[in-house]
This record gives C-alpha cells, sequence and structure tokens, in this order.
C-alpha cells in the first residue's frame, strides 16, 4: 500500500480482502457504519405506507397518483441498482455509496419542502435511488474482509432491508400522527447526514484497476436512438420480406418495431452493465 493510498483512505485491489479484520475496532466499525446506512435508506420502503390513506385529500390528488409515493421508489431502485453496481466497479464502491446517500437527504428535502404532488413523486425517486447502497455496502464488505469474518459481517447488512422496513412503519406512524407527513421527511434527512458523514471519514475505499474512459453514455444512446426511431420513417421493406406481401399498419405509418433502430444501443447499455463500457471491449 503506497503512502499516497494510505493518506486518502483507499485499500488497493490487489489483495484487499482481509485488509481489515472484523474482530478489530477499525473493522466492526466499518460494518457497523455500512449497517446503519443499510437501515437508514431502508426507511424509504415504508416511510410514506402509514400516511398513504390520508395523502389523496391532504394533496388533493386521486388515490392511484397518491400510491405512486410508493411505486416509484421500487421503479428506480430496480433500474438504478445495477447501474450503481456497475459504476462501482468502474470509479469506487465507496463513491457510489456516497451517492445513494446524497441521493437519500436529497430527495428527503424536495419531499420536505414541497406539497405538489409531482414534486413529491421525484423525490421518492431520488429516495428510491439511494436503496443501492445496500448491496453497494455488502460488495464493499466482500472486498473488505477475510472470508471467515465476511459472511456475518453480510448477514448483519442484508439483514438491515427487512429491519429498515418493520422500523419504518410504526415509527412513520407515530411521527406523521404528531407533526404531519412533511415531519416523515425531515427525519429522513436529519438521520442521514450523519450516516453520510460516518461513511465519508470512516470506511475506505477499494482501489481498483483503472476503467476505460467511456465515449458515451448507453442511457444517451437508447434515448438517441429511440427518438430517431420514433421520427424517422423505416428504410427496411414492409415486414422485411419483399415487395409482393402487404405491409402491416405499422410499416405503412413508417415505423416497424421489428427493425427499432434503439435495438444496438439496448445491447450496448446490457453490454456495459455485464462487462464494460460500449467499445472497450477487445476488437475483433
Amino acid at each position: 500500500m503506497s503512502s499516497e493510498a494510505t493518506a486518502r483512505g483507499v485499500v488497493p485491489a490487489s489483495g484487499a480482502a482481509g485488509q481489515l479484520e472484523l474482530g478489530s475496532t477499525r473493522g466492526r466499525l466499518v460494518t457497523i457504519v455500512l449497517a446503519m446506512g443499510g437501515l437508514v435508506v431502508s426507511l424509504t420502503q415504508t416511510l410514506v405506507v402509514p400516511v398513504l390513506p390520508t395523502l389523496p385529500g391532504t394533496l388533493q390528488v386521486s388515490a392511484s397518483t397518491a400510491s405512486w409515493l410508493v411505486t416509484i421508489t421500487v421503479v428506480v431502485a430496480a433500474a438504478c441498482n445495477p447501474v450503481l453496481g456497475r459504476l462501482g466497479d468502474q470509479f469506487g464502491v465507496r463513491r457510489m455509496i456516497l451517492l445513494a446517500q446524497a441521493m437519500f437527504i436529497t430527495g428527503s428535502l424536495v419531499c420536505a419542502l414541497t406539497t405538489n404532488i409531482s414534486i413529491l413523486i421525484l423525490g421518492r425517486g431520488l429516495q428510491g435511488i439511494s436503496t443501492a447502497a445496500i448491496p453497494l455496502s455488502i460488495s464493499l464488505i466482500a472486498r473488505l474482509l477475510g472470508p471467515e469474518r465476511r459472511t456475518s459481517a453480510i448477514a448483519l447488512v442484508s439483514a438491515m432491508l427487512g429491519i429498515g422496513g418493520a422500523i419504518g412503519l410504526p415509527l412513520a406512524g407515530l411521527i406523521s400522527q404528531a407533526w404531519g407527513f412533511h415531519a416523515l421527511f425531515w427525519v429522513a434527512a436529519a438521520i442521514g447526514v450523519p450516516t453520510i458523514a460516518a461513511t465519508r471519514l470512516l470506511v475506505p475505499e477499494v482501489g481498483s484497476a483503472e476503467a476505460p474512459s467511456p465515449s458515451i453514455s448507453p442511457a444517451v444512446l437508447c434515448c438517441c436512438s429511440a427518438s430517431r426511431a420514433c421520427s424517422s420513417p423505416s428504410a427496411a421493406e414492409p415486414n422485411g420480406v419483399g415487395p409482393h406481401r402487404r405491409p402491416s399498419a405499422s410499416s405503412r405509418s413508417g415505423f416497424s418495431p421489428l427493425r427499432c433502430s434503439c435495438g444496438s444501443s439496448c445491447a450496448d447499455a446490457f453490454r456495459w452493465l455485464t462487462s464494460g463500457w460500449p467499445g472497450s471491449g477487445p476488437s475483433r
């Protein structure tokens, strides 16, 4: 370990496993900090569930619209977890944990400062990004601790997902009954600040091999190619089989779903998540 890396609190990638021991003070402290971080972000699952029946009347919206305050966190979490996991491999796991926790605080503040349903859904979406902190913490523990200590530490962090959801229900009910539903988000932001500070100060980063520079984000590729597919006529033959076949309704309208040009970009995005950035693999 170089003196420069030590000063930054970075553990080199080579031989990283076993650098900390759970029985040691530092290893135990790191595990507790990551577990508490997982507990905090897991509160997003059930934070608004107790107040959901009253929100349509409070916000003057329909019940189906108010239910998006719960749904959006699940949708965003499912979309962002693999992306942040891959970015953690590329740019540092602790950095992505800090990003996820920052999204939790930001989303909590956004929700605490508004009664507009659209902005509330946006804030809850930002909170949904924070759930990636739990798998990222598990990944970091797997790299830092030796095999004899790793299992119990991973079990502790994994348990926080269920514990946070269970604690969130009665806690949210008590807080909202006493101070209103906005107090839920003020409390969430307040407990998020010391969590991100402890992670920043006490959790070391694991060094990784230098990542190839991305030429363009896969998400941008998908958006651009999808826009092109939806706005430009398809150059392919109707139904793709010859001039004597009757064109389908989609072909007559100038869009062929079977030949959507976003397919290659979506494949690039999938390859990026599973292997690396588009174009970073060996040339054929």
